[in-house]
């Protein structure tokens, strides 16, 4: 994962789109409302964070799931979460890792990277696991080893040009696991010289 710090500069990033330009008012209304979480609003933010992806989200937990689901995001504030918290938060989550890492970044983006096909396609390019399969990409235990991997490439020195680098092009401040999530996105398409693996 560290070959990202080699290509980070060729990213290009349109502030013009809506994915660029939404994020920082999306991450204030969830910094917001994290204090008076309750089902109702976190059937909100999941319609948000749906907003994001091409997906149409359906709600199968009922209000005690959802408020166990509250538990674990005020949890998420903290701490990394468990396979089992994943595992609830994502059945939540129209059964989607990919949706709840999106609820879990916007609560937390110092600690949860943003998962998806693109991400996991980027990570895994040239090995045989290449395919995000939804089977894949919604496998809570991957995510969390690519949080784990994406954390410690956090502390690498050359990250805060990374930082500067990716805040610079978006037009505004983003934390160091966001710019790391967002060259691996949009690099995914790129053809790299050799696989990086998560593993």
């Amino acid at each position: 994962m560290q070959k990202i710090l080699d290509i980070y500069e060729t990213v290009k990033v349109d502030p013009k789109k809506t994915y660029i330009r939404s994020y920082p008012a999306l991450l204030e209304h969830f910094q917001e409302s994290h204090q008076k979480l309750k089902p109702a609003t976190l059937t909100v933010l999941m319609h948000t964070v749906y907003a994001w992806m091409p997906t149409i989200l359906n709600i199968h937990a009922d209000d005690e799931q959802l408020s166990e689901a509250c538990h674990i995001l005020y949890q998420a504030r903290y701490r990394i979460l468990d396979i089992k918290e994943l595992e609830k938060l994502a059945s939540c989550t129209n059964n989607s890792m990919v949706g709840a890492s999106k609820l879990l970044h916007f609560f937390n983006p110092e600690l949860f990277p943003i998962w998806d096909s693109k991400v996991y396609r980027f990570i895994h390019k040239g090995t045989p696991k290449e395919s995000p399969h939804a089977y894949r990409v919604n496998n809570c235990r991957l995510y969390l080893e690519y949080q784990v991997h994406v954390l410690e490439t956090s502390m690498h020195f050359r990250v805060p040009g990374l930082v500067r680098h990716i805040s610079t092009l978006c037009g505004y401040p983003v934390s160091p696991v966001r710019a790391i999530e967002m060259v691996m996105f949009l690099l995914s398409e790129d053809e790299l010289d050799e696989p990086l693996s998560a593993a």
